[in-house]
């Protein structure tokens, strides 16, 4: 008799927890109600979304020429245009790191070679602009050891040119880009091995192409600041909820 008491009441306990005493709210088993909305429920998913490969070799362009990178690579960026095209930079095969930019345009499904860095660079960051351009900063070279150098990478002409030095060697660092037109940089590793750790924050004015320093990541403004690295920042608007009129936050 003790045993089926127990057995009954977690019965009772499940069907609850799965909304099947909701029967005359409209929600379905596995569907629970949300507070508020009476007799709202969660609507049957579409077909999901999938992952494939793209099979460039039978694209409908039958004229297609180079349906793969140039080399086979990793650690490099990929940047999407407004254009659609998608912009990869960098990265390194066989540990080298590289100088290399190319191009993909899924129309063609082909690759082109756009513009060569002017360090060889691997593990940086890359934002697009509101131009159009793509702001390469810090990475690893070809001496393993941190890139102090940024780079912008012109849509028009399709070539790179080498801009003001940040203040601080960086990778694993975020850079993100800010509604004033700056991109801001924060913390990464500044050496080699990935022991030193920055607590540096600067940003690249894109009008002027200068670095200014920003205030050093800090847990209260009475502390000292924190280093990080690996890490991730993503821009949100600030306590109006409107984008981009000046208050907004970075976390």
């Amino acid at each position: 008799m003790k045993t089926r008491t127990i057995l009954l009441v977690l019965l009772v306990l499940a069907l609850s927890a799965c909304g099947g005493e909701n029967r005359g709210s409209g929600s379905r088993m596995g569907a629970p109600a949300i507070p508020g909305t009476q007799g709202f429920s969660v609507p049957p998913l579409d077909t999901p979304d999938t992952f494939f490969r793209v099979d460039t070799l039978t694209n409908r362009n039958p004229n297609i020429q180079t349906p793969f990178l140039s080399t086979s690579k990793d650690s490099m960026t990929a940047t999407t245009l407004k254009t659609g095209l998608v912009v990869i930079i960098g990265g390194t095969t066989g540990g080298t790191a590289l100088t290399e930019a190319e191009i993909y345009d899924q129309r063609s499904a082909e690759f082109t070679t756009s513009g060569t860095l002017g360090q060889a660079r691997r593990h940086h960051t890359a934002n697009l602009t509101s131009a159009g351009d793509i702001v390469v900063v810090g990475g690893v070279g070809q001496n393993q050891n941190p890139l102090v150098s940024a780079e912008i990478w012109t849509a028009s002409t399709g070539t790179f040119r080498v801009v003001q030095q940040m203040g601080t060697p960086r990778v694993g660092h975020s850079a993100t880009a800010l509604p004033s037109g700056e991109i801001l940089v924060v913390g990464g590793f500044t050496d080699g091995i990935c022991k030193e750790v920055s607590e540096q924050a600067e940003g690249l004015n894109l009008s002027t192409t200068q670095w200014r320093e920003f205030t050093p990541l800090q847990a209260t403004t009475s502390q000292e600041g924190i280093p990080r690295a690996m890490h991730a920042a993503v821009t949100t608007p600030g306590p109006n909820g409107i984008a981009g009129d000046g208050d907004d936050l970075v976390i």
